[in-house]
Order: C-alpha cells, then sequence, then structure tokens
C-alpha cells in the first residue's frame, strides 16, 4: 500500500530542507572565499620562481626596465620565467588574483600596459637610491622584506603619498586582509584594519618595517 504525505508531513520536510539550505549556503560561500585566497597565495609562489629565476638570469638583479626608472615594467619581464609566451595575445593569467574584480584573465599585452593583480615593492625591489640602478638579492638584508602585494597598481610604495594604486590592496577576508610576498619566499595573508589607503601603514598592519626596508631594523 502506497504512503501518501500528508500535508503536515509535506510542510515539515520543506522545513527540514529550507534549514539545511540556510545552513549550506554561508558554508559554501565561505569555502569559495577561502579557496579564492588559497588560490591567490599559490599565485604569489608562482611569481615568486619567475622573479628569482629571472634574477639567476639577470646577474642578480630584479626586474627594472632602466637605471633611471624604478617603474618597472616588472610583469612582463617576469613573464617568460611563470611560462607565458612574449606574444600579445598569450594568456598570463598567472598575474591574476580570483579576489580581483577586475581581472577574469589578462594577456602578455596588458602586462606591458602595467596591469596587474599584483604590485611589486618599487623602492625596496626595482629601485636602488644609491646609484639609481635595480637591487641585487645580495643587496636585500631582511628577509621579511615584500617583494609583492595584492594591489590595484603594478607596483606598491611603503606610504600613501604616491596614491591608492601604490598601497597594497586588502581584498581577501572581505576586505580585511592582503596577501603578502616576503624576500624569503614566504607567501602570508596578513589581517589588517585598514578604513582608508594610509592606514595600512600602522602598526599591525604593513608598517615601514619590516615589510619595506631592503635593511634590516
Amino acid at each position: 500500500m502506497k504512503h501518501c504525505f500528508t500535508r503536515v508531513e509535506l510542510l515539515l520536510i520543506v522545513g527540514i530542507l529550507s534549514l539545511g539550505a540556510a545552513f549550506l549556503l554561508p558554508v559554501a560561500g565561505r569555502a569559495a572565499v577561502q579557496s579564492q585566497t588559497t588560490l591567490c597565495l599559490n599565485q604569489l609562489n608562482r611569481l615568486n620562481a619567475g622573479l628569482n629565476a629571472y634574477a639567476d638570469a639577470n646577474d642578480d638583479y630584479f626586474p627594472t626596465s632602466s637605471p633611471a626608472n624604478y617603474q618597472a615594467e616588472w610583469a612582463s619581464l617576469v613573464a617568460p620565467y611563470v611560462g607565458v609566451k612574449t606574444e600579445t595575445s598569450a594568456p598570463a593569467d598567472a598575474f591574476v588574483c580570483p579576489a580581483d574584480a577586475r581581472f577574469r584573465s589578462l594577456t602578455y599585452g596588458d602586462l606591458l600596459a602595467k596591469k596587474s593583480s599584483y604590485g611589486i615593492n618599487g623602492y625596496g625591489v626595482c629601485w636602488n637610491n644609491q646609484n639609481g640602478q635595480g637591487v641585487r638579492r645580495a643587496h636585500v638584508r631582511n628577509p621579511d622584506m615584500l617583494l609583492l602585494a595584492d594591489a590595484d597598481g603594478w607596483i606598491v610604495v611603503g606610504y600613501a603619498g604616491e596614491g591608492p594604486a601604490r598601497v597594497p590592496k586588502a581584498r581577501h577576508e572581505e576586505g580585511k586582509a592582503v596577501n603578502i610576498l616576503h624576500f624569503d619566499g614566504t607567501a602570508e595573508t596578513k589581517m589588517v584594519n585598514a578604513e582608508k589607503p594610509e592606514d595600512m601603514y600602522k602598526e599591525g598592519n604593513l608598517p615601514t618595517h619590516p615589510f619595506w626596508s631592503r635593511n634590516m631594523r
């Protein structure tokens, strides 16, 4: 004999399913956010390998566009060392953070136009103010120095005076964390409390030391 659900039983089943969905959806959303953060850290590790491969092939120098210009087109120089072809339309997704709403993909041509989800430490990595040339890895005495960070610009500096595009971007953990890569190769998610760009350099966030200087304090 077939059992027919009563209206009360059907309402009970619908209620249980709705409760389950209400519980699972936030969990799934949280997992997706964490996945983006992890994928971004993987991208930074990949770019770290590319930066060091570039230095290996260029007399230990980090990428810089010219002795007189610290604003290096670093991404296009590193691209071949992370498997990107030097063709305008070639995919360059190694330079895309999954949490960066501006880009779903990038090409080598975009890198030449200084588009990237990550900014390089302009003063610490690309420019040596002692001689106006690039920085050698051997010049760096601070293993915690920032190499790359989530950013809206291709280059970041340790103060807000050059505008918000030059400040690391907190795009993880609902805008409360920034992914960064250190000189020693460590990629980490750094929790920050920054309501405005200049807050990024307060103690507890990314102050001048130890994140920006080539030398130890």
